[in-house]
Parts: structure tokens; sequence; C-alpha cells
């Protein structure tokens, strides 16, 4: 006589080796643990969706970050950095040198570094206030000519390297015979210029002229270089707001002025160590304690210049460069920056990880600008290469190829980092970038010196692995695991690690909270859509690996961007439990959330569709659908009848409406065959 059999339609396995064993499935499901066992003790749940959010432009984004002290978004797609606002609106930052690869961030609380691989990039919003000097009035200069040529003398150097061969002046003579009049520069040096006279003579005087609108700016150890733009917003005083060109003083070798601090330019035939630098290299900052003849040039190491069309009369202020993106070799701090793939922040310091090698590299104290040569370590208990760079509980931590160790800060002096005993282990990352915290544990793509790739999570130095056998199985499948990403995020009480490989087109979410795996797929598609993610403010964002679109990863959206969400759970095998004897059901009950429908439009009348397996998994019959509720039909119920004999019964059930969906459990009511 037939009787009701519970099934345990939900269980943590994934099918790996054999689905004779296991054959269980989670498609954009998640299951959570109720422990008040009110109607069961185990409910899945559907996956988060997408909301749009924005959109980069056709290229999949690089990189994504948020810039927590700015409360801004930055992504990097193609070759260029993008702002993005909490309205939803994008302005372009910068130009990297590289239009392809992932693209790590990190910032130190006022600047924002990129690495790429090859180079290395800082973004400032704004800098400090900088104080800046205009002359008030258009003082009287002296001058002299021989012959055609007048040569004007400016009380300031720094005024006459704001002139420019070609610029119009307008001389007006005050003592001396040189006629007033219009002309234009024909050179310039360090203090004076020269013009072109219409007469010849030889005279002396002094003129007054047009002021050019030469801005004198204070800012320490400046790094900034002639012909860069940047973009100025003033905090007091009169000048407008604006974009302009800097101008960088330079100083020939024998005209140094002592008690001045230069940077070195070029070396030419000086030695700049005679007169106070430590090396006389391109980059080194020095105060000069005399002159030196040869050919090398320095600049001012804390000043620069440009030209406003500000009317004379203001006399100076504060300004702030804001928005300014440069590469990290073009100032002369910077020149020894090796390259880097990763990089993070602690204690003061970007750290990043030198390619190629075992060496990691520490920034100036909040300047990432500032690369000392001599500011290096390496990786040190085995020898293979360092990978990346991160930072867990307070520390950092060098991932190599085959293994891993902790650094940590002592104060040591120069280098203040040191490694902690016994915290190297022979594990070592798969892909860089499957490197993200997950539940307090820095997690990621592993591999041992013994073989094997798995998911582990670094408790107190040591692995945890959290990827199950069969799935260890299925990645050893994938045939280039190093392209893997991945990112995590946490919603209603549940901590994920969400990790796609690329080239498999394969997405797999991992619930620390219940340590169960899903897999995720988008549309028609055999991985999801999403690529790389950050919190901002109380928001998931993540990027489409397709095109540059942006997303909310929200559990209230049912669709990913419009697109149908196909939820599918493949139970555990259903059989006689001690006799392995044939099962008949005659009718099968699926207990879930019922009158989810929507108002209209598909979903209306949301469907489930069963498919069945009778031989423990391996094929499915035709399928079978059913509807679990319109809207308010809460006790609707969703079940099948007939669905046959077999030993070992595997059920899957698929939904693709845009609906909420929650699964419990299910009944059958069945008979126990004799054999």
């Amino acid at each position: 006589m037939p009787e009701t059999m519970q099934i345990a339609i939900l269980g943590p396995g994934v099918a790996g080796r054999s689905r004779a064993v296991n054959a269980q499935q989670r498609q954009n499901l998640f299951l959570e643990i109720k422990e008040e066992k009110d109607k069961s003790n185990l409910v899945a749940y559907g996956t988060p969706g997408l909301e749009y959010y924005n959109n980069l432009g056709h290229y999949p984004a690089r990189g994504i970050w948020w810039y927590q002290s700015q409360n801004l978004l930055y992504a990097v797609s193609y070759d260029k950095l993008y702002e993005v606002r909490a309205n939803g609106t994008t302005v372009e930052r910068g130009t990297l040198l590289t239009t392809d690869g992932s693209v790590s961030m990190a910032d130190n609380g006022i600047q924002l570094m990129l690495v790429d691989g090859e180079n290395g990039y800082i973004f400032q919003p704004e800098t400090a206030d900088l104080s800046y000097t205009k002359p008030l009035t258009t003082p009287t200069r002296t001058y002299s000519q021989s012959g055609t040529t007048v040569t004007v003398t400016e009380p300031e150097s720094y005024i006459a390297l704001a002139r420019s061969v070609g610029d119009s002046v307008t001389f007006t003579l005050v003592t001396g015979a040189t006629p007033s009049g219009t002309y234009t520069i024909t050179s310039v040096s360090e203090t004076t210029w020269t013009f072109t006279a219409a007469a010849s003579a030889t005279t002396s005087g002094t003129c007054t002229l047009n002021n050019n609108g030469v801005v004198f700016v204070s800012e320490p150890l400046t790094n900034r270089n002639t012909g860069e733009q940047v973009e100025v917003q003033v905090t007091l005083g009169e000048l407008n707001d604006g974009v302009y060109t800097v101008t960088v003083p330079e100083t020939n070798a024998p005209n140094l002025v002592v008690g001045n601090e230069y940077v070195i330019k070029t070396v030419g035939t000086s030695n700049f160590t005679l007169v106070g630098a430590s090396l006389n290299e391109v980059g080194t900052v020095f105060t000069a304690t005399g002159t030196t003849p040869g050919t090398g040039t320095v600049s001012d190491a804390n000043s620069w210049i440009f030209k406003t069309n500000t009317p004379a009369g203001v006399a100076s202020g504060t300004l702030k460069v804001v928005n300014n993106f440069r590469n990290i070799t073009t100032a002369y701090t910077g020149v020894s920056f090796p390259g880097a793939n990763t990089v993070c922040f602690i204690d003061s310091y970007f750290v990043i990880n030198n390619p190629g090698t075992k060496q990691f590299w520490l920034s100036g104290q909040y300047d990432g600008f500032y690369w000392d040569p001599l500011m290096y370590a390496s990786k040190e208990a085995y020898t293979d290469n360092l990978v990346a760079v991160a930072v867990d509980n307070g520390c950092i931590v060098l991932i190599g190829v085959i293994s891993q160790e902790y650094w940590q800060n002592t104060g040591n002096y120069p280098f203040p980092f040191q490694r902690i005993a016994g915290s190297p282990t022979d594990i070592g990352t798969v892909s860089r970038f499957s490197i993200a915290r997950c539940n307090g544990k820095m997690t990621y793509l592993a591999r041992t010196r013994r073989g094997g790739l798995s998911v582990v999570a670094i408790q107190n130095y040591q692995p945890e692995i959290l990827s199950t056998p069969d799935l260890d199985y299925l990645f050893s499948q994938y045939e280039n695991p190093s392209d893997a990403v991945a990112f995590s995020y946490r919603q209603n009480g549940h901590e994920f690690y969400q990790i796609s490989f690329q080239f498999e087109n394969v997405t797999w979410l991992y619930d620390a909270t219940t340590n169960a795996w899903s897999i995720l797929q988008s549309g028609t598609e055999t991985r999801h859509y999403a690529n790389r993610g950050t919190q901002y403010y109380d928001q998931m964002i993540v990027t489409d690996y397709r095109n540059g679109n942006i997303y909310v990863l929200d559990p209230q959206t049912y669709t990913d961007n419009g697109e149908l969400i196909a939820r599918e759970l493949i139970t555990p095998h259903f059989f006689a439990s001690s006799s392995f004897n044939k099962l008949h059901i005659y009718r099968l009950r699926l207990d879930m959330q019922q009158g989810v429908g929507l108002a209209t439009g598909q979903g209306q009348n949301p469907q489930a569709m069963l498919q069945v397996s009778r031989d423990g998994g391996f094929t499915y019959g035709n399928e079978m659908w059913t509807s679990f509720g319109m809207q308010g039909e809460y006790l609707k119920r969703a079940e099948w009848r007939r669905l046959g004999v077999s030993r070992s019964y595997v059920f899957k059930l698929r939904i693709t409406d845009p609906v909420k969906v929650v699964l419990i459990s299910a009944a059958a009511y069945a008979t126990e065959a004799s054999k």
C-alpha cells in the first residue's frame, strides 16, 4: 500500500567524479541552515540578480575599487580610469599605457594607486592647499640693447621662464632710447629674454612690460614636469579655476644658489656630489652648498609655475591640484619603480610585487610617487617567485606559486617589515586575482608542492581547504585555471566567495556560512556575468565580463539585467534506504514558497519544471510543468503524478520565472517493490 515518504531534496554535495555517488547541483541557489527547525533545517534561496547601474563603454572593466575615504568608485576599462559617482554618472580621470589584463588597485586615503603588470599610476583627487604668488604690479625691468638685440632682465627668474619664444610683449620705455612697442620674444634664458628692435642701437635703461600672468606655486618635493597639464581649484585668492600647463624652472650647474633645494634633471659633465648631492644621478634631491661646472641641470625641488590670464592685482593665495592622474615613473622620485602585478596598502606604505622575482617593494609613507631603490626585500622561505602581495590581519602576505609567508611591521630601520617565524607554508596561488577576503579570512585558488588545486582560506597562517574533493576534481580538469577571477561579499547574513574560470566559462559560489558550493549562470551563458566586484556604500557593485556594464548585486532583483535567471536544483539520490528495491512513485509534492506570481507579464503564473532520472542521475526524462501559485495563491500545491519505477531516483527542478524562489523539501507518495 502506498505510503508518504519525505524526500531530502537539499544537500551540500556537488557532482564530481561519479554521478552514481553524488549527482547534486545547485544552480543560482544557495543553502541556509535554519536553527529553529520550524518546517525544515535546510532551505534553498535564489541568488541575487543584477540591477543595471552604469556603463563604461564597450570594453569590460579590468579592475574596480571603492575609494572609501572619498566615497567614490573607480573602475578601469580598456585604457581609461573612470570615476563612477553615486548618481550613476561617470567621469574619465586618466589614461593607462595598457589596454588589457587585470588592474590591481589600492588607496592610502590620499592617493589611489593602480598597477597593470608593467606600469604604476597614481590618481590623487586633490592635494593639500598649496600657496601661490603672482606679481602684484608690472615692476620696472632693466634692459640693454646691442645692435638690434634687446635683452630684458626680469626681477624674478621664474617670470622669465614663464615666457616663451614667439610670445608677444608690450614694451613701454621708462628710461633709455629703445622705442616702445609690441615685440616678439626671440630667446629665453634663466633670468633674461630677448627681442629684436627695428633699428640698431647701443643703449640701456628701464622699462615696464605687460604681465605675462605667471603664477609661482610652492609644493614640497613637487614631482611635477614641464608640459604636464594640471587642474587647479583655487581655495583663496582671485585666480580662476582651470586647467593649466606646468613649467618647472631649470638651472644650469654653474648657476646654483647656495641653500636652495634642487633635484637633478640631467647630469651631463657635472658632479653634483661636490655641492651637496648624495648621488650624482637623475632624481637625487639635494641642498646646494655651492656651484659646480659642467653641463648638468637641476630644477627647483619645491616649486613650479604656470601662466594665467587673470588680471594683475592678485598677489597670493592658496590652491589645490585636483583630479591628478600620472604614471609613477614620470616623477623623479618614481624612476626606480619596477612595475607590479598587485598592490596593497598597510601602515602608511603601498606594497607591490616585482614581477618575475621574489621581491616586494615599499613606497614612501603616504606617497605612491616615492620609490626608494633600496626599499625592498625578498620572499625567503621557499624558492618560488612572488605572485601577489596582500594584507591579512595587519601583516603583509607574500603569496608565491607554491608557498606563502607573513611579514609584520617591527619598526626596524631602514626596512620596517620582518618575516614572522613559523608563518611560511608550502601552499601558493594558481591565480593572483582569485585572492579575496571572505568571512574574515584570506581566500584564494591554491596549489601545493604536492600538486592539486583547491580553494583555501588562511587561518593562523595555515590553509583550511574549502572546496570538496569532487570540486577539486573538477578544478583539475580545467585547462587554464590561472585566469580565475574572484570577489567576495556579504548579504543577508551570508558570506560569499564567487570565483569565475574565464577560459572554462564556469562560475562557482562558495557560501562560507554553510560551507556549500553552487554553480552560477547568467542568460544562455555557462558562467555568471559578474566578473569583479567591490562594496560601495551599502551595495555590492559588480562588473560584466562581456562589456562595460556595471551592476548592483541585488537579492531583491530576480533577473540579470532583464534576462531570466534559470534556477536549478538536482537532488540527492532517492532510494529504498536498506534494500535498494524498486520504488514506485505515484505522486511528488514540492514544498516551497507559493503565491509569488507577478501582477503581469512573465511570472504572472510561475512554473516549476521537473525532470526525473530513473538511472541515478545519468539521463533525464522530459520536462513536466506545474504552477506554484499566482499572486496570493499561498496554498497552491506544486505536484507531479505517475513518476514511474526506479531503484535510484534523482530529480531535477528548474524555475526560470523572475520571481522569488524558496525551496524547502518534498514528499513522495510511493510503494516499495519486493525486489
